[in-house]
């Protein structure tokens, strides 16, 4: 879903032939369907701790019930990942305009972000915490993606082929 969405910003920038209404459809299709899927995979995950009563394979979830801090980035994430691409690229219209597929990608991005974070900070951390080192970690990762998508259209001319 990330490379989508990372697809979804990056390719709809140019002016390229081949970024057209129905290409944006596509992409947005594809986004659509794997939020989709993360979204069922994660209930099935968390349908079989509940059925099965699991509780040692639910060590990751005990963490975030028990800071209450996490519930509002627990609500976020089901609105952003989960229930944002379905409710904001719902219309036809939205699906095939670059700005408004731009701007869900860039949430959806954000969002997965958030996500990665959620499932790391409570069982090192604690309490929620947002620092110098979680600033620094993403504006590398951004910036090895940026260098890599500028040496990619360096190496081919930025053309496509």
């Amino acid at each position: 879903m990330t490379a989508w969405a990372v697809l979804a910003l990056v390719v709809p920038g140019g002016k390229s032939p081949g970024t057209g209404r129905e290409q944006l459809g596509d992409l947005s299709k594809l986004i659509l369907t794997f939020s989709l899927l993360t979204a069922y995979m994660m209930f099935s995950q968390l349908l079989v701790m509940w059925y099965e009563n699991l509780p040692a394979d639910a060590r990751f979830i005990v963490p975030r019930l028990r800071f209450e801090e996490y519930g509002g980035v627990s609500l976020a994430l089901l609105s952003i990942v989960y229930l944002g691409p379905l409710v904001l690229l719902l219309w036809r219209r939205a699906k095939r305009n670059r700005l408004w597929l731009g701007g869900v990608s860039g949430l959806l991005l954000g969002g997965l972000w958030l996500e990665r974070w959620w499932l790391v900070t409570p069982t090192v951390k604690g309490p929620v915490a947002f620092g110098l080192t979680e600033l620094s970690v993403t504006l590398a990762f951004v910036s090895a993606l940026v260098l890599g998508i500028l040496s990619f259209h360096r190496f081919t001319g930025g053309e496509r082929r």
